[in-house]
């Protein structure tokens, strides 16, 4: 996965990480966040990014090409 403006990578502790305080159907991919020396981290739920039919199409070009 490719982050824009990701400047390093951290592992932090689960029990750092509150609830967002709103959720959304559209951005059901965003998760808990933790605060940081540096600001807000937000943990981004990787398989949430693609909806079904999305991961189908790509993974199914992905079989095609291989």
């Amino acid at each position: 996965m490719i982050l824009e403006h990701a400047s390093d990578t951290r592992r932090l502790p689960l029990s750092q990480f509150r609830p967002l305080g709103m959720a959304t159907r559209e951005a059901s991919y965003m998760g808990p966040v933790c605060e940081t020396e540096q600001g807000l981290v937000q943990w981004v739920k990787v398989p949430a990014l693609l909806d079904e039919r999305v991961r189908e199409l790509l993974y199914d070009a992905e079989a095609s090409d291989g």
